[in-house]
């Protein structure tokens, strides 16, 4: 029996309504006689309508313009193994009413659910196909009212996209209420905002100012939060906040870094962009120092921390970047943050950028494993970044970090240096770096290409294994503008998107395998002396 596209109207409010589409069969002659069911003839054979669906749609009756200055934001959220959808998109369309002539902001979202056939890695491409399909690329094929909009989601399950299986659809309308009140802000909020920004202090203003919150309530949150010692306040007059470290006990503040001994010069670069990812580094590094340069505000220049030590017989710096994105304040931050690390540590020939990412799903790659960055025989780059209408994509000139990483893929002693570093961090307040759920050790390493930015259809067919939540390719830049020609991205598996969903309860033990991962990597390598 041939299935037929089904729209049902599920949930209907004075802001929000939501439609679901599906794919399913309908007796034809029963439905005739049911007089709140419209059965479609002619181009339309094979399209079932509840009429309350139609006298809703008509009653909206309102013409979409979509505006040049914002165009519509999309967004991508591609859950695989979690509860349905498995991809959701959404934009906004700023709307004119028909009838009053009365404008406003209505956000769109589409959620789907795709066929058995449509395997899960394809999931995010498929969706994203059947989207640009319905608004064009940029939205000059969105239709203008919300019968064409709907018809033309029915035509295009019917005719091109048979793999997906239903699509639920809500219209929501935005206000300046709805759309601008803020969320009450947590301490965990907080936490991660001070976090996120390390080791660049926060301002109370500046929290506030972000947060829409009032000024007391943050104070109140800021004040709970140095009793825990987890933040420590570093200027009273500017009211600056910045993350409490680990081993406080081995930290010099100082206003610009001191001259290392040639002997001691690091010769290994180690970068994190989370405050979770860099106390996993610098778990495995030992004989700590950290040094510190706080600045109280943008205008008096950037704060810097350092921390150098060693693993095995190297030495090592590790940092974490205060901010990475592609937006352009961030690109120019962390471009000039990687720049001034390797010009102050001038002897640095091996950068590693170690962190947490998502799997792409395949048979051999699961949440707990690890991913290093190395281009393979069906794709040359070992990073990639893809933008809207650019892919572009970075390959170490020497691959002696990957080959190392390819000796020790089926080796299982790394896994002893992640049992010492959850011992040295199950002190650590905020997060449990332990394995979740007490789940055995069973990872594993794969080799082969990561990659970050708004994934396309064409991601499936390269090879890649790991995508960043973080856009990287900034970072990626600036190690090659800096003449670095021997560098690897190591990922440890939180999720199977990006890393970010998975942060909370993978976070913490992903970024620690990839760190210890990489120890072993490091511990592998001839040191200055020629030995390993």
């Amino acid at each position: 029996m041939a299935d037929h596209i089904v729209m049902t109207p599920k949930e209907t409010s004075e802001t929000c309504t939501t439609i679901l589409i599906e794919r399913r069969h309908v007796d034809i002659w029963t439905a005739k006689e049911n007089r709140t069911i419209h059965v479609a003839g002619g181009d339309h054979t094979g399209i079932v309508i509840n009429k309350e669906l139609v006298e809703l749609a008509e009653e909206v009756g309102s013409r979409c313009v979509v505006s040049n200055s914002t165009g519509g934001s999309e967004g991508y959220d591609h859950i695989l193994f979690s509860e349905p959808p498995q991809v959701s998109i959404q934009f906004k369309v700023f709307l004119v009413s028909s009838k009053t002539e009365e404008c406003f902001w209505e956000r769109r979202q589409l959620r789907f659910w795709m066929k058995e056939e449509v395997l899960p890695e394809k999931c995010t491409s498929y969706g994203q196909k059947f989207f640009k399909e319905l608004v064009g690329t940029p939205f000059d094929k969105l239709p203008k009212d919300y019968v064409g909009f709907l018809t033309k989601i029915l035509k295009l399950m019917q005719e091109g996209f048979e793999g997906v299986k239903k699509i639920e659809v809500e219209f929501k309308r935005l206000d300046e209420k709805t759309e601008e009140e803020p969320e009450k802000l947590t301490e965990r909020q907080l936490l991660e905002m001070i976090e996120c920004a390390y080791p660049n202090p926060v301002s109370l203003q500046e929290i506030a100012k972000r947060t829409k919150s009032p000024e007391e309530e943050v104070l109140r949150l800021l004040f709970n939060l140095e009793v825990k010692r987890l933040i420590k306040s570093i200027d009273k007059e500017n009211n600056s906040f910045t993350r409490t470290i680990l081993n406080e006990r081995n930290l010099r503040i100082v206003k610009q870094m001191p001259e290392i001994l040639l002997s001691s010069q690091p010769t290994i670069a180690i970068i994190t962009a989370h405050y979770s990812e860099k106390l996993a580094v610098d778990s495995m590094i030992e004989n700590q120092e950290t040094f510190v340069r706080y600045a109280a505000s943008a205008s008096l220049g950037e704060s810097n921390a350092y921390t150098l030590g060693n693993i095995g017989n190297h030495r090592i710096v590790s940092m974490k970047l205060p901010s990475v994105g592609h937006s352009r304040e961030a690109m120019i931050t962390a471009g000039n943050r990687i720049t001034r690390l390797l010009g102050t540590f001038q002897k640095v020939d091996y950068v590693f950028l170690i962190g947490v990412g998502g799997g792409v799903f395949r048979k051999d790659v699961r949440v707990g494993d690890v991913v290093v960055s190395s281009p393979v025989e069906s794709q040359e780059f070992a990073y990639l970044h893809f933008e809207e209408f650019e892919t572009r994509g970075w390959k170490p000139e020497s691959l002696l970090l990957q080959e190392i990483a390819k000796e020790l893929q089926n080796e299982g002693g790394w896994k002893a240096r992640v049992e010492k570093g959850m011992e040295t961090l199950k002190e650590q307040d905020g997060y449990d770096f332990s394995r979740p759920e007490g789940q055995p050790m069973m990872s594993k390493v794969h080799l082969g290409p990561v990659a970050s930015g708004k994934l396309g259809p064409e991601e499936n067919d390269l090879g890649i294994l790991a995508f960043d939540s973080e856009e990287f390719d900034c970072v990626l830049e600036s190690i090659i503008g800096n003449r670095k020609s021997c560098f690897v991205v190591i990922r440890g598996v939180a999720d199977y998107k990006d890393g970010s969903g998975g942060r909370k309860e993978w976070g913490p033990h992903a970024a620690l395998l990839a760190a210890a991962f990489a120890s072993e990597v490091i511990g592998r390598m001839e040191d200055d002396s020629g030995t390993t």
